[in-house]
């Protein structure tokens, strides 16, 4: 997830220099260097249309038992709701009073139990708490930081009366967990790459077999040429 910027920049650079390869190889004045760089061009428009079949099966089929599974059904899952219910009792309690304005809130019987007072010193996250490890929980922090910016929501398997990982003076929260957010907002997501791999790599394959068409003619004119100037000399 993290590293999706990584990832298109990775697939854009690659793009780039299939682009170079191919117009060296039509611009190159030596035959030798010409086939070499029309060579690795057309092997890598036909790698990256076998690539992105490959991402379109990998995203629409394998993933969707990824997200068919439950808030817990994963390692990935298990550490994020150990991170949530640990960051749950921790903020705005006795061993981490938070930093807490009343008045940001419609509803405020969600601010029941919860110890806090509006001062600036106090934490307005669970981040800053002492007694929380934010190491340990680095990957939870992370994910229910954005997704509660994002879509309102808090707590994973289940919501939470209150914002814990971005602030808490964000005011109350939708009342959705946010679980069944990243499972919605995901699943689309994924089906969505899916299909854009699925046209990028027909359109690669396409684009390969149309040079392949290509070249087989103009070497068939080559040959046909070359028997007419036999027959012609004889």
């Amino acid at each position: 997830m993290f590293g999706q910027k990584y990832g298109a920049l990775i697939i854009g650079i690659s793009l780039i220099i299939i682009g170079i390869f191919g117009i060296l190889g039509s611009t190159a004045k030596k035959v030798c260097f010409q086939r070499g760089f029309l060579f690795f061009h057309h092997i890598s428009v036909l790698l990256f249309g076998i690539l992105f079949i490959i991402l379109f099966y990998l995203l629409n089929f394998q993933a969707k038992e990824y997200f068919g599974k439950s808030c817990e059904s994963t390692q990935n899952f298990k550490e994020l709701s150990d991170g949530v219910k640990s960051a749950n009792e921790s903020f705005c309690s006795i061993s981490c009073p938070c930093n807490l304005d009343p008045t940001k809130f419609k509803d405020k019987s969600v601010l029941k139990g919860k110890i806090g007072f509006s001062n600036s010193l106090l934490p307005s996250n669970v981040q800053d708490c002492i007694g929380f490890d934010s190491e340990k929980y680095k990957y939870p922090i992370q994910l229910m930081n954005i997704l509660e910016m994002n879509f309102s929501c808090s707590g994973w398997c289940t919501s939470t009366s209150i914002f814990v990982f971005s602030d808490i003076n964000r005011g109350n929260t939708s009342g959705l967990s946010c679980f069944n957010k990243f499972q919605n907002y995901y699943e689309d997501y994924v089906t969505i790459m899916g299909y854009i791999s699925l046209c990028l790599g027909i359109l690669f394959i396409l684009s390969f077999t149309f040079i392949f068409c290509l070249y087989c003619e103009k070497e068939k004119l080559k040959k046909k040429k070359a028997q007419e100037l036999r027959l012609l000399y004889q």
